[in-house]
């Protein structure tokens, strides 16, 4: 993906992205098997700012959503001036 320009949300948000599980399956002896399966990316265009990982969803996968900003054109900045 970033060979396209695309990057992960959660490893700019976060200094241990792998821990931010968005995907769980639970055995029969109530034994949690978690995993970060689910990815959100952007493009250098926005610049994430929060991630939210909503656990009690009724599904395997958590519900992820991430608040993201435009960042600012260089080429707007120098208009300005």
């Amino acid at each position: 993906m970033k060979d396209s320009g695309f990057f992960d949300c959660a490893a700019m948000l976060s200094d241990n992205p792998d821990t931010l599980h968005t995907w769980r399956w639970r055995l029969k002896n109530d034994i949690e098997i978690p995993a970060r399966i689910d990815y959100v990316f952007c493009n250098d265009a926005l610049m994430p700012k929060v991630m939210k990982i909503e656990k009690e969803t009724g599904s395997d996968h958590f519900f992820v959503t991430v608040e993201m900003e435009f960042k600012k054109s260089l080429k707007r900045e120098e208009n300005k001036k």
